[in-house]
């Protein structure tokens, strides 16, 4: 798993994956490509119903810093919100309506300031689609609705993506059954707009290689990539109990870089994340190899790709490492030519977006890996 793998130089990759994509998108519109091609996940701005006010929908996101994102170069924004701000499992048919006119003007704003949007129900509570059956039956019939409700949106500036990271662990073909009905709803609803599809277990690569791809030719498919897990999440505590034990793991990666971190760590199991990260030696050539499973999956059906989500989580990332990451994916990404979403505008894993003063202030070190304009 070393660079020796991978015989194809840059220019030939480049050329190959955009000649692959071109061929493979016949029926999603090259215009439509080039506005997944820079992105950013807004996170926070609708999946915090239960305990925020009105007032938060409509004053989070000024229209200076819609312009702010659209002049660093970013084409468009994976709107996330929570399922619940619309749907109401008693009555999939009716999206909640005085929250669907609140997003429908947050989707308005931010078209009007030339960014595209894709509106991604963020699943926050896995066992809601997984475990719940009134649940995951009426959410088809929630999708088809939402759809109808929305499909008067240029298909240009609007993609509708099925559900943000299924999970579905030994139970893909549920979810495969499951995101079918969901296509299904949304195409009858809207037929010309463009819907981005994903793969279970967490919406990973490795989801992503278990899928068939729809007959339906007007579709993207989503991968995210937070690969190595142990670097990229270290001190994350909603991710099971050992990354909140790692703290300055490296990047790259080798028995004798992480010797260091490994020697504070006690817990045997932490202590074997770290060993086997090391011994992975990971680094920019093995980003590469494990995006490269992606694009032949892509190549082989020829269908296009979106990595909806990437980035580092900065609390306990020593941030050396933390750049380095970025600009070897940033990098393998681009030679990809596949389109794009940081994790996120407003989240610590990316460009960190906070307040300082009433002026907008944001991490740069996603934004010089991608070659995006500084604000």
């Amino acid at each position: 798993m070393k660079s020796m793998l991978i015989t194809s130089t840059c220019a030939f990759t480049c050329l190959f994956a955009i000649i692959a994509l071109s061929n493979a998108s016949a029926d999603v519109p090259k215009s439509r490509l080039e506005r997944l091609s820079k992105g950013a996940n807004i996170t926070r701005w609708f999946q915090t119903w239960d305990t925020t006010s009105e007032g938060h929908y409509t004053s989070y996101m000024s229209d200076d810093e819609i312009a702010m994102i659209r002049n660093m170069g970013l084409r468009h924004v994976r709107l996330c919100f929570s399922p619940e701000y619309l749907y109401d499992p008693a009555h999939p048919e009716t999206p909640i309506p005085d929250h669907l006119a609140l997003l429908e003007k947050a989707i308005h704003r931010l078209n009007a300031g030339d960014l595209a949007v894709v509106l991604d129900p963020h699943n926050t509570v896995q066992p809601r689609i997984e475990e719940n059956g009134e649940w995951s039956t009426g959410f088809p019939v929630f999708w088809g609705a939402l759809a109808e409700k929305l499909r008067h949106i240029n298909p240009e500036m609007l993609f509708f993506e099925v559900v943000n990271e299924p999970v579905f662990d030994r139970h893909e073909p549920e979810w495969i059954a499951l995101q079918q009905k969901i296509v299904a709803a949304i195409r009858k609803s809207a037929p010309r707009h463009t819907i981005i599809a994903t793969g279970p277990n967490w919406g990973g690569i490795g989801g992503l290689l278990k899928l068939t791809p729809f007959a339906d030719r007007n579709i993207v498919y989503s991968f995210h990539f937070y690969d190595p897990f142990t670097f990229t999440h270290q001190g994350a505590t909603w991710s099971g109990p050992i990354p909140p034990l790692l703290k300055g793991i490296p990047y790259p990666s080798s028995p004798e870089a992480v010797a260091e971190p490994l020697s504070r760590i006690t817990d045997p199991t932490a202590r074997g994340w770290v060993v086997d990260y090391g011994k992975q030696r990971w680094d920019r050539d093995h980003l590469k190899l494990r995006l490269s499973e992606a694009l032949g999956w892509g190549r082989e059906h020829r269908v296009p790709l979106y990595c909806g989500e990437f980035g580092v989580y900065t609390l306990n990332a020593p941030p050396e490492s933390r750049r380095n990451w970025f600009r070897d994916y940033a990098s393998v990404l681009k030679e990809s030519a596949v389109g794009y979403s940081v994790w996120g505008w407003d989240d610590v894993f990316g460009f960190g977006r906070r307040l300082e003063g009433g002026r907008v202030v944001i991490d740069t070190v996603p934004a010089e890996a991608l070659g995006l304009k500084q604000p």
